[in-house]
């Protein structure tokens, strides 16, 4: 017996059988189709060709003189890169970015009390002139944020808009805002568009109270319906609301009498009496002084009380012991 390989007909898998099982019918293990074992095909090889022995030339002596066989040609060597030294002298600056991408606007993520007022100049800038000033709602209530003019229409576009000419108050604040990257969750935001902005407008209708204490059932005046000078009196109001508070501000840090400052000791501790007992702030040296021995005593108080902590600790672990018994 001896093996042979054939192809499956139907999927051209490689199988091997013997020869006595020619002309069977079997399955194909990689298809199941039925197939037929054929006989080997026997391929006869041709006859080599014979090579016949080249005739042997005899060397000829030649006077001539034997040429050198030829050296390869030498590979060009890169050229080494330019360096900065070796750079063209030109009148061009170097590029700004140095192909980095331009980096994104800061985004301001809270309001200070001198931000806001600096947002109420601006709007002040915008609005001061009633060309530039729209009514916050039209006649059918319709509120009016920015806007333009087509004719005698009336165009409302979004705070950012680049095509708004026309700008109520609330609409001027958030065009300001948009233009200095205020975030919509900034701190402080919220509170002064739904809040400080409606309280100045309830001072120009001569409405008291704030946003914490108006009356039951008492609405806020809405910014919106106010008339072009009753927003310049908004603004004024704004103006007056935010001067008291840096007013309150700075007199907290202000030293009472006695010498003893409102903000307790981090003013006194940041200060020292010259010699005709006024107080002069620290130098660089002394300061550093200071803040290391204040450390150090805040150290050994936070000692002094987990040592107290632990004796509670035992004490009560004691009583509970006994307790059990």
């Amino acid at each position: 017996m001896s093996a042979f390989k054939f192809n499956c007909p139907s999927c051209d898998a490689k199988m091997a059988a013997e020869t006595e099982h020619i002309g069977l019918e079997i399955d194909c293990p990689h298809c199941s189709s039925k197939i037929k074992v054929p006989a080997p095909v026997v391929v006869e090889k041709e006859p080599a060709e014979e090579q016949k022995p080249e005739p042997i030339q005899e060397k000829k002596e030649s006077s001539a003189p034997s040429k050198q066989p030829e050296k390869p040609a030498a590979k060009a060597r890169p050229e080494p890169a330019a360096s900065v030294e070796d750079a063209p002298d030109t009148d061009d600056p170097p590029p700004s970015n140095f192909g980095l991408e331009p980096l994104a606007e800061e985004q301001v993520a809270s309001l200070s009390t001198e931000f806001k007022m600096k947002l109420v100049g601006e709007v002040r800038e915008i609005i001061s002139d009633e060309s530039h000033w729209v009514k916050g709602r039209d006649a059918a209530g319709k509120q009016v944020i920015c806007a333009k003019k087509d004719g005698e229409t009336i165009v409302s576009l979004p705070p950012d808009s680049e095509e708004a000419t026309h700008y109520s108050v609330i609409g001027a604040f958030l065009h300001v805002m948009s233009q200095h990257h205020v975030m919509v969750t900034a701190d402080g935001r919220s509170r002064m568009l739904s809040t400080e902005i409606p309280d100045a407008a309830d001072r120009v209708k001569g409405i008291g109270g704030t946003g914490a204490q108006r009356q039951p059932g008492h609405k806020a005046t809405d910014p919106l319906t106010l008339e072009h000078g009753e927003c310049v009196q908004l603004l004024d109001e704004l103006d007056k609301m935010y001067n008291e508070m840096l007013d309150i501000r700075i007199a907290a840090a202000k030293p009472k009498e006695g010498g003893k400052s409102s903000l307790g000791p981090l003013v006194d501790l940041l200060t020292k009496k010259d010699d005709d007992g006024e107080k002069v702030p620290y130098d660089a040296a002394d300061l550093g002084l200071t803040l290391l021995k204040t450390l150090e005593s805040v150290e050994e108080r936070l000692q002094i009380a987990e040592g107290q902590i632990d004796a509670l600790t035992r004490q009560i672990d004691m009583l509970r012991k006994a307790a059990e018994e």
